[in-house]
């Protein structure tokens, strides 16, 4: 690549690339609302957006989860992006007020072309959750801005394969070869053991780790792994453990993990000197 491509993890499983001053996001998530608000009609952190974020000509989001999809609104009205989203992602954009214009609704299988950055859309994976019965069901008939967490339900998860100059890379969990690999640490074993050869990636870099009902100005801290039916039945995850396994499961796989807001060129980070 003649240019640099950019990149900083934005916390929870937001992404934000950046090549010739053309940005591009995935799942940007700064609100951070704690569990005792899931059912409150709150708004947006403008101060944490204003201070975190510089530009986006697209969003790309992979579900309708508010810890994928709360602050979207907001972020696209404020730089004018492009939101590419599936049924449900789209429908709550619209219901928040978020111009048409400014909504791109995808599926499996669709390519989305932004220049410089190309992108396949593919099925992607999520973890089981004790919310589940409540976040993966229809949307509601009744839905009314502002919306409340609990009301963001998921109908599909996408993966998204990304080729930006000489490196392609998966936000996700498709069976697709690519240099890059960016995935949360809450994967099954057969993951690791088989899907993992499958994808043969360079480099992994784990995301969505985060515990993203703490706020910004505490530190990070863990996620809970899903219920294990042995002891101890909850531990919170570990990125030394995920390292481990990718290291186990993908020989010459090198795992980077990214403080948060920083700024890294991708190049630099896959050919390290």
């Amino acid at each position: 690549m003649s240019s640099s491509l950019n990149f900083r993890w934005l916390g929870v499983a937001g992404v934000e690339f950046e090549i010739n001053h053309t940005t591009l996001l995935i799942d940007p998530y700064l609100t951070r609302l704690p569990m005792h608000k899931i059912f409150d009609r709150a708004g947006s952190d403008q101060t944490q957006i204003n201070l975190n974020l510089r530009s986006a000509k697209a969003i790309l989001i992979t579900h309708s989860h508010w810890d994928h999809l709360y602050d979207v609104a907001e972020i696209a009205r404020k730089f004018g992006s492009i939101v590419y989203g599936s049924q449900n992602t789209c429908q709550i954009l619209k219901l928040q007020g978020l111009p048409s214009q400014q909504i791109c609704p995808i599926k499996v299988g669709d390519q989305v072309h932004l220049p410089p950055y190309e992108i396949a859309v593919l099925s992607g994976d999520h973890v089981k959750t004790p919310l589940d019965h409540w976040l993966n069901a229809p949307l509601s008939p009744n839905l009314h801005k502002p919306i409340r967490p609990i009301d963001y339900h998921k109908d599909v998860v996408l993966s998204f394969h990304m080729t930006m100059g000489n490196l392609t890379l998966m936000h996700g969990t498709a069976d697709v070869p690519v240099d890059i690999l960016m995935t949360n640490p809450f994967q099954p074993d057969h993951f690791f053991q088989t899907r993992l050869k499958v994808i043969n990636p360079c480099l992994v870099i784990p995301i969505h780790w985060d515990n993203f009902m703490l706020p910004l100005s505490k530190p990070l801290q863990p996620m809970f792994e899903p219920f294990q039916r042995q002891f101890p039945w909850l531990k919170r995850a570990s990125l030394a453990g995920f390292k481990k396994k990718i290291e186990t499961g993908c020989p010459g796989a090198r795992v980077f993990i990214p403080e948060l807001f920083t700024i890294y060129a991708l190049n630099d980070i896959i050919q390290p000197s």
